[in-house]
């Protein structure tokens, strides 16, 4: 089923619940979502919060990984606390690396640089 469309604090922490969660389905009007210490899995959908979403706890979930980028979290959201395993970027590239050794030494060869 579906939250109510006026929710605004939601507390589900420490219930055991299992399997993957969508964040997409959220009511408008949410603040406060907290949904750690369950065995929740997967990656989150973090793209699509809610605009009004000041605290989302998700930590305690150790099956939950993944990657995304911070600048899509909603600019209200000040308590992010993501599971242990979901990397957070901050969308920005970093800067290049030295370059490597040539991989000859003499002609055509190849260096590389990583950022």
């Amino acid at each position: 089923g579906s939250l109510p469309s006026a929710l605004q604090h939601v507390d589900v922490s420490n219930n055991k619940f299992t399997g993957e969660v969508d964040l997409r389905t959220l009511p408008p009007t949410l603040r406060a979502l907290s949904m750690s210490n369950n065995q929740l899995k997967g990656t989150p959908p973090l793209t699509s919060l809610p605009s009004t979403l000041s605290t989302l706890v998700l930590l305690g979930n150790p099956s939950m990984s993944g990657t995304f980028t911070a600048s899509l979290l909603p600019p209200t959201l000040d308590n992010f606390q993501p599971p242990e395993g979901l990397l957070v970027a901050d969308g920005k590239w970093s800067t290049w690396s030295d370059a490597s050794p040539c991989s000859v030494t003499c002609g055509p060869g190849t260096q590389t640089r990583t950022r």
